[in-house]
């Protein structure tokens, strides 16, 4: 075939406004509705799925759990993890990624407790505010142990058109600049370091991000009212703009993963019965069609219901069997498997079937 022939071929091709390359397809649409036009952009955009394989581990146990550390050490190095918490016969230990035990299955239950502030950490005793251990990033155990504290500020709230603080005595009223009590409340709160989501024992945002908070909107409250007998606050939450002074959302959504908070940028949440993911300008990154998962042991022993985002990759969970998106949604493990773990910073995981526990990675 001649040069020229060639050209042409590729000239008609283009000129039809498709380009074919088993990579990217994109079509235009146009309608015409009375005055307006309107232009329709399908775009398909072909990515290669993360193929994964064994790694040659097997162990049989109840359950085994992956949760990566937040916590920083007093030299500031991150706590990340190189095990998992493993389970049986309800006694629980600690196993690494080469499915050796880091710690003996036979202790008591070590949970992943939020540390405030500071991040998510485990522990391990039955109870919940005064473990009997920290686990440490080798694996070694902490004793007493330390339980990092949080900053009791007053939450934030949505109430007539602006956001505001919620204490004890009730809605601090920012626009009463004769009070140099309540002045000085929001002006050391804007100067803080961090956002509180909720509550003494929430997640929390840096200031210094675009990240948006959820808050409940105070529908009812007086003056000096005890807030949290008394005020009456939406069934939902809502998406807050906090620098901005507004909210980027209605009250839509009936539960928020407070433990863990925005984690690889996306924030979990529930609507409709279902969990979905958002991202930190408020926008719904992963549709609400994930059921809740198993539970997971979080602050006060409560159940976090939907998995964080973690090094790249979503547990989810369908009909009771699970599987892994990626930060955009896409499929990337169909949910077939009796249970499994987080991805940990390798790329390593942990598939149950029948009882029978198998370490992955992601190739």
């Amino acid at each position: 075939m001649s040069l020229s022939l060639i050209l042409k071929i590729l000239a008609a091709i283009l000129a039809c406004g498709s380009l074919v390359a088993g990579v990217v397809f994109f079509t235009n649409n146009t309608k015409e509705q009375g005055e307006t036009t309107t232009i329709e952009n399908t775009e398909t955009i072909t990515e290669s799925i993360p193929t994964f394989s064994k790694v040659g581990v097997t162990v049989s146990a109840d359950n085994i759990q992956y949760y990566p550390c937040d916590v920083k050490d007093s030299q500031g190095n991150a706590l990340d993890y190189d095990f998992s918490v493993i389970e049986r016969n309800g006694k629980y230990g600690l196993i690494d990624f080469n499915g050796e035990e880091v710690l003996p299955v036979t202790y008591g239950p070590i949970r992943e407790m939020s540390a405030r502030v500071a991040g998510n950490q485990l522990y391990i005793g039955e109870n919940i505010y005064l473990p009997d251990y920290n686990v440490l990033k080798d694996g070694q155990l902490e004793q007493p142990a330390y339980y990092p504290e949080g900053d009791p500020r007053e939450d934030v709230y949505w109430y007539n058109g602006q956001w505001v603080l919620l204490g004890l005595m009730g809605v601090y009223d920012r626009t009463n600049t004769a009070d140099s009590y309540v002045s000085s409340m929001y002006e050391n709160y804007e100067k803080a370091e961090y956002i509180k989501y909720y509550n003494y024992y929430s997640s929390a945002t840096l200031w210094n991000t675009s990240a948006v908070i959820p808050v409940r909107e105070i529908l009812e409250t007086t003056e000096n009212m005890m807030p949290y007998g008394n005020s009456v606050y939406s069934d939902k939450w809502g998406l807050l703009d906090i620098k901005n002074n507004k909210m980027v959302s209605g009250f839509v959504y009936d539960e928020i993963d407070f433990e863990h908070g925005f984690s690889n940028g996306l924030l979990a949440a529930k609507k409709d019965g279902k969990w979905g993911y958002i991202n930190e300008q408020g926008e719904v990154v992963i549709d609400f069609i994930y059921d809740e998962c198993s539970a997971l042991e979080g602050c006060e022993g409560k159940q976090v219901k939907a998995y964080p985002a973690r090094n790249g990759y979503i547990l989810v969970c369908v009909d009771n069997k699970y599987g892994f998106v990626d930060l955009k949604g896409n499929t990337v493990i169909e949910p077939i498997y009796d249970d499994a773990s987080q991805v940990n910073k390798d790329g390593k995981f942990w598939l149950c079937q029948n009882g029978e526990w198998e370490l992955y990675k992601f190739d």
